[in-house]
């Protein structure tokens, strides 16, 4: 078991590292905002800004597993379920973001915990029950 436990922290810090980038930005959650999906959801209003504050730092062209930077690259992973499990850290869906984001700053490793808010999934789930339009 400790083993197993030991490898596994190994992968998570292996991959955290292999994010090319030297400084993430750690999404703030907005304090005593409402969640409204009442309205249509558009990709370029709501799903694209979410992606972006959330996942393109690192999911931001072909060197990486899934790109985040566009409407054809993102729909292109919604038939395997990558994006929705991913960001609900479903295990099921066989697809987990990395819930935890390194980054060293005067040679010091901060450790930040990054989930997407339910409501920005919400969102992005009505946007894919609904067909996920480009709009």
């Amino acid at each position: 078991m400790k083993v197993l436990f030991f490898l596994s922290t190994v992968l998570v810090m292996a991959l955290a590292y292999s994010c090319e980038k030297d400084k993430v930005p750690v999404p703030i959650p907005l304090a005593n905002s409402s969640c409204d999906t009442t309205d249509s959801i558009s990709f370029h209003m709501d799903i694209q800004p979410i992606l972006n504050a959330n996942c393109v730092y690192c999911h931001n062209g072909p060197s990486y597993q899934f790109d985040f930077t566009s409407y054809a690259s993102v729909i292109a992973t919604i038939p395997s379920g990558a994006l929705l499990g991913s960001i609900q850290h479903n295990p099921a869906s066989g697809f987990l973001a990395m819930p935890l984001v390194y980054d060293t700053i005067g040679g010091q490793t901060n450790i930040y915990p990054i989930f997407i808010d339910s409501c920005s999934i919400k969102k992005i789930q009505k946007w894919i029950n609904h067909g996920y339009p480009n709009n």
